[in-house]
């Protein structure tokens, strides 16, 4: 899912886990590599990330004390730390929501710790009211997080996903900042900068977050992706095919980058029927991205990946749909079009909204001047 929505310029609002570190840096506070260990939430990955927050020695010594509890945890083995009060430990590692929330509860009102343990179980009650559906609530907790510990960066991080799922993009755009500021070796930092400045129409931001991020960590191909969705945004579509053409080779088998680059070839009047073939022939298509593709090689109408994405077992398949047929018909300067946009307004959920949607009316003026963009206000 999360890499459909990155190829198709949306927002995934809600509790994201952030990209890997790199080159981790001592600092005060509370570093990123010492909340990401401790979170707990990629266990697959929690072991690496440990072993590189008990390297650096990042953050004070009771932080390195539960970095090291969670590098045994993850070997499985589990000594708990004596600089640790136990209210803290059974809120930090209680991974159901209803323990967590409990437990980090108890935590708070105890005044269990040192400062920074409190902005812990601040920190991980958050990301327990988050996946419950209480972004709110979880603005609330991080906000005391750093109140507590101003130098949190993931505090800040995790704030601005939930003003972002609430809707709040400035107050999400200013703490993501302040995240990048504090961590600047976060690619995934770069990456949800990017979105959100893509999705206030500030395309020309998202594009320098980019750049940054993909000098830096070229193997990062999410941030490549969606440099190519920022350049179609951008309207500057001959760059936005040739960066396509790199997001093919990125993510083989997945169709999304296939259609984003026939359509950024339609747009500069310059569509390549073979070169569509032959990405189309590596796919495995199923579902409603098969009638997708037969729309867009002619062979059918828009009804058949219409009626396929209401049925589909994705849920935001009838947005993608509207999106994918609203940009073909406008590469094709048809003002159907706006009814398709129209139809993503009411089928995307509310922090999905399309990146390109300021850029897409734009154009729609030119082909229908009445056209209203009610709904694409961002």
């Amino acid at each position: 899912m999360l890499r459909w929505a990155l190829a198709l310029g949306l927002l995934l609002a809600g509790c994201q886990a952030q990209a890997e570190i790199h080159s981790p840096s001592p600092s005060a506070g509370i570093p990123e590599l010492i909340s990401r260990c401790v979170d707990g939430r990629e266990i697959a990955g929690q072991l690496a990330t440990c072993g590189l927050a008990v390297e650096a020695g990042v953050g004070s010594e009771q932080l390195q004390d539960l970095a090291r509890y969670s590098l045994a945890l993850a070997r499985g083995r589990s000594i708990a730390p004596d600089s640790t009060p136990e209210p803290i430990l059974r809120c930090l590692y209680a991974f159901d929501l209803e323990g967590r929330i409990a437990n980090c509860t108890e935590a708070i009102r105890s005044k269990a710790g040192s400062t920074e343990m409190q902005a812990m179980a601040y920190h991980a009650r958050a990301f327990a009211h988050c996946m419950d559906g209480h972004p709110e609530r979880s603005v609330a907790d991080e906000s005391k997080a750093v109140a507590l510990v101003p130098n949190f960066p993931a505090a800040y991080a995790h704030r601005s996903e939930c003003k972002w799922a609430l809707g709040d993009l400035n107050g999400a755009r200013a703490d993501q900042a302040e995240a990048i500021r504090l961590a600047p070796d976060v690619p995934g930092y770069y990456r949800d900068a990017a979105m959100l400045a893509n999705l206030v129409g500030d395309h020309e931001a998202a594009l320098k977050h980019l750049d940054y991020g993909i000098r830096r960590w070229p193997q990062f191909n999410e941030l490549i992706d969606l440099r190519a969705k920022t350049l179609f945004n951008l309207g500057r579509h001959q760059e936005a095919a040739a960066a396509f053409v790199a997001t093919v080779k990125e993510f083989p088998g997945d169709p999304a980058p296939v259609l984003w680059l026939h359509l950024a070839r339609l747009h500069v009047g310059q569509p390549d029927a073979a070169e569509f073939a032959a990405n189309t022939a590596s796919l495995e298509l199923s579902g409603w991205m098969k009638p997708m593709f037969d729309y867009y090689q002619g062979r059918a109408d828009y009804g058949p990946a219409l009626q396929a994405s209401r049925s589909s077992n994705n849920p935001a398949a009838e947005c993608m749909a509207h999106l994918f047929i609203a940009e073909h018909m406008l590469a094709k300067k048809d003002e159907m079009a706006g009814m398709f946009f129209g139809g993503a307004v009411s089928t995307c959920d509310p922090g999905l909204a399309p990146t390109s949607a300021m850029a897409a009316w734009a154009e729609l003026k030119k082909i229908s001047p009445e056209l209203e963009s009610k709904g694409w206000t961002r």
